[in-house]
């Protein structure tokens, strides 16, 4: 076991509040990335054109111009009023005439319930090489969803082309655990490990294997938060086993690889927080928040080029405008430099 210096055990503490907050919080984040890499690579035959991004926003009833909406995921109910998709196209190939195409919109609520189905009627003119399609869901006043974690799937000519989870939060979140006798049931995505489990088994065995997989990558998801909550409840090694059953399902998960880091860290696996780290800046090459933690890692392994990483780390939460972050780094590096 390695004994860490006294810094770096307190700098631990500083981790993303991410794992800290809400457990929705922290399963939307998981999900985004593996929801950017699947709609943006959407080919859709019908119009000859490709999906490029699906994201949301709040509004009211009749919506927001483009300049002016705010994208996001996350979603505080007592100001949420209506949220909407926004769909962008790319016409590789102009179209020479109208196409008219109605678009399905699937919304899901928590526990996978389902709140409604719309149609959107929509049309891409001649000459566009690009065209947004939006469309909402919600109320007129705020306060009136349900918090927890949504979905959204949109359909053209029976073919799924988009889907996306965003979540709705209380403004101080709920503690998300229930105590049950001695079990302690963690509410959320990631309590349906074992639900995705039977259900990626029997579309195994119908052979249906688009559902199959859209389930498993559901429940590397799901691994994934309930091993970030682990982590965070002081449970390393439980967080670990199921990280690594999330990663060995789905390896395209920064995030995952992300809290795998600080869980092997703790655990006092610095070599193998290290690869973790360096996975998500080969992933995410601006994470200011991997190069940060490799960067202290590093300096607990007696390796100066831990400093490289910090000042990387620096000037990326400098160009992300995060002054809290960039003066963290920056008192690291003056303690550690005397």
């Amino acid at each position: 076991m390695i004994t860490f210096p006294r810094f770096f055990v307190n700098e631990m503490l500083f981790l993303p509040k991410v794992l800290v907050g809400s457990l929705i919080i922290l399963t939307i984040l998981l999900f985004q990335q593996e929801a950017k890499a699947q709609n943006s690579s959407v080919y859709i035959p019908s119009l000859n054109t490709k999906v490029t991004s699906f994201r949301f926003f709040e509004g009211p009833y009749t919506s927001l111009p483009r300049g002016q909406r705010v994208y996001e995921n996350l979603f505080d109910k007592s100001k949420t009023r209506y949220i909407f998709w926004e769909l962008a196209l790319e016409h590789t190939t102009p179209p020479s005439q109208r196409l008219n195409f109605t678009i399905v919109e699937i919304w899901y609520g928590p526990d996978n319930k389902l709140v409604t189905t719309q149609n959107f009627n929509g049309s891409i003119e001649p000459g566009w090489s690009g065209s947004y399609f939006y469309h909402g869901y919600g109320w007129k006043e705020p306060g009136k969803w349900s918090t927890g974690i949504y979905r959204v799937d949109l359909y053209i000519d029976g073919m799924r082309v988009a889907n996306g989870s965003f979540g709705v939060y209380e403004p101080t979140p709920p503690k998300k655990v229930i105590e049950k006798g001695k079990q302690t049931r963690i509410l959320g995505e990631a309590d349906k490990v074992e639900d995705y489990k039977k259900e990626a088994d029997l579309y195994l065995e119908k052979g249906d294997v688009e559902n199959y997989k859209l389930t498993l990558n559901r429940l590397a998801n799901a691994y994934s938060a309930r091993g970030a909550y682990l982590y965070s409840s002081g449970d390393f090694k439980g967080a670990l086993e199921d990280l690594n059953e999330a990663l060995t399902i789905n390896p395209k998960l920064p995030n995952t690889y992300l809290v795998r880091g600080y869980t092997r860290y703790e655990l006092g696996d610095v070599n193998g927080a290290i690869q973790d780290y360096s996975q998500v800046i080969l992933m995410e090459p601006d994470n200011a928040v991997a190069y940060r933690y490799r960067g202290i890692a590093r300096l607990a392994n007696k390796d100066s080029s831990g400093f490289d990483d910090l000042e990387i780390a620096a000037i990326l939460y400098k160009k992300e405008g995060d002054e809290e972050g960039y003066q963290r780094v920056r008192e690291i590096i003056k303690k550690l430099r005397g």
